[in-house]
């Protein structure tokens, strides 16, 4: 109570803090120690010159005044001279400026992370790897981050980029443990410097139903392109590699495959004058799209293909009325090197399943004749293979299918059918033995709803495997396989449109 009766004194000397117009000291303290708010006379600890009790102490007591003082705080710092206060920047950042001059230590996760990033930049945009040590290079890293040293030549050659390629084999390795169906392809190709190069890639479809590329070997083939030499250095890329069985069957594949290799037909028309150019492009133009299409790798293709030919053969590659007789010609010839190349039927057994493990098409493409064959074929082949995993359990009998209603052809207000009712309870009984259990899979698979043309497929399976477990196995093995794979090495493209299991593509199957 005694100091609540003494007069209070402002601080002494130059005041820097506005919260001094809220506190002061009462006349016995001397030294000034002990400051006291102005409303209460409370005393607040305060060490030194620090402010910061008092700043907390006005924002409990008196929240109103203590925005006031922020607000003068900021009136303040903002006609502080500029001078004063890039003065007080450079002492403050004095010590960070030192240590900006040391460099990364190189067991730092920093410097790891650099030079990393540095390696996969060389390896995935193949640049030389001498350009690390390229003026322009050094003082791009220089002016990114002072305190990186960048390592020389020799270091990423001898160890940032091995170090990179076993990361990258062991994480492919990995992912391709799990897959049971790939399909291979090859590519032959020149570097700049005229250098031959033969190339494997593999496509699968994982557990996450994603359609996945991925190159497995690129080595040196200075030999003849002819399909045997060509089936050998094939032979020997997965052994090499160590992460695809070296198995008789895939061997087997590949001879056969690549052995019957031919020679592309030319159905070039002569160009001697403009209206020859026109008759070519009239009839060639509309197929241009397709190619580019079924070229693609991230998405599925194969099962395009019967559509596709249908479309040619009803639509597009239709001889019209305004057509000149070398328009006609070439459309004539294109359907029937197209009919004689899928004529094959081992290859036309191919596209039948892949069309038929395809939601959208199924049974759609298929010659209504052979429609039973197939289906026995799909009973047969996953008769052949395990039994799904538990992961993928059948529904329980008396359980209905379930359609998701946006993949549901008509729309969802449209009213359904009694048929359709029926479509959706197809279920298989306990007693049932495996091929039959396999039959009714397919007999519900075939009388699900249509589906939009637009859906992707693999997001179908992925969302239906539940309803179809059987059937899913054999989606992957089919929906895998790229339609094409050098449609922009051809002369004349269309004469090998959709080259499905010719010299570049083949499929394999891990036990």
């Amino acid at each position: 109570m005694a100091a609540s009766r003494e007069k209070l004194v402002p601080k002494k000397g130059t005041v820097s803090s506005v919260i001094w117009n809220w506190f002061a000291f009462v006349r016995s303290d001397l030294d000034q120690t002990t400051p006291r708010y102005k409303v209460c006379m409370k005393s607040v600890a305060s060490k030194g010159s620090s402010t910061t009790n008092l700043l907390q102490h006005l924002k409990q007591k008196n929240p109103v005044e203590w925005e006031k003082c922020c607000s003068q705080r900021n009136e303040k710092d903002s006609s502080t001279p500029s001078t004063t206060r890039t003065a007080a920047k450079i002492q403050s950042t004095v010590p960070q400026t030192f240590s900006n001059c040391i460099p990364y230590d190189k067991n730092s996760t920093r410097w790891k992370a650099i030079t990393d990033a540095v390696a996969m930049y060389i390896a995935k945009d193949m640049v030389p790897i001498y350009t690390v040590e390229k003026p322009g290079f050094i003082n791009m890293i220089k002016v990114l981050d002072p305190r990186y040293v960048l390592p020389s030549r020799k270091f990423f050659s001898d160890v940032a980029l091995p170090n990179l390629y076993n990361s990258t084999r062991q994480r492919v390795t990995k992912e391709l443990e799990d897959v049971s169906f790939y399909s291979a392809t090859t590519d032959l190709w020149s570097s700049r410097t005229m250098q031959p190069y033969m190339s494997l890639t593999v496509h699968f479809i994982n557990n996450d139903w994603t359609l996945r590329s991925v190159c497995l070997q690129t080595a040196y083939f200075p030999e003849d392109h002819t399909g045997e030499i060509v089936a050998q250095g094939l032979k020997e890329m997965p052994s090499t590699h160590g992460t695809l069985p070296k198995t008789d069957s895939f061997e087997k594949a590949l001879v056969c495959v690549l052995g019957s290799d031919k020679k592309s037909r030319h159905l070039v028309p002569p160009w001697q004058d403009l209206d020859v150019l026109e008759s070519i492009n009239k009839a060639v133009k509309p197929l241009q799209e397709f190619t580019d299409a079924l070229s693609g790798e991230s998405y599925v293709s194969v099962s395009y293909i019967k559509p596709v030919l249908h479309l040619f053969k009803t639509s597009l590659l239709e001889p019209g009325e305004e057509d000149t007789e070398l328009t006609k010609t070439i459309k004539g010839n294109i359907m029937r090197y197209l009919d004689d190349k899928y004529s094959d039927p081992v290859k036309d057994e191919l596209l039948d399943m892949a069309s038929l493990v395809d939601p959208r098409f199924r049974t759609t493409y298929i010659d209504p004749d052979k429609v039973e064959e197939v289906k026995k074929r799909d009973v047969a082949e996953l008769m052949a293979l395990p039994a799904p995993a538990n992961n993928s359990t059948p529904q329980q009998p008396g359980t209905a299918v379930q359609v998701r209603q946006e993949d549901a052809q008509p729309p969802p207000k449209k009213k359904m059918t009694l048929a359709a009712f029926f479509k959706q309870n197809v279920v298989s009984s306990p007693n049932q033995s495996e091929a039959e259990k396999i039959e009714t899979e397919l007999k519900s698979y075939l009388l699900t709803l249509e589906i939009d043309p637009d859906t992707n497929p693999l997001e179908w399976w992925k969302r239906h495997q539940p309803n179809f477990p059987r059937l899913s196995v054999l989606a992957k093995r089919y929906l895998s396989i790229p339609a094409t794979k050098h449609l922009a090495y051809r002369k004349f493209y269309c004469t090998s449109l959709f080259n499905v299991v010719t010299a570049t593509t083949v499929i394999g199957h891990r036990s």
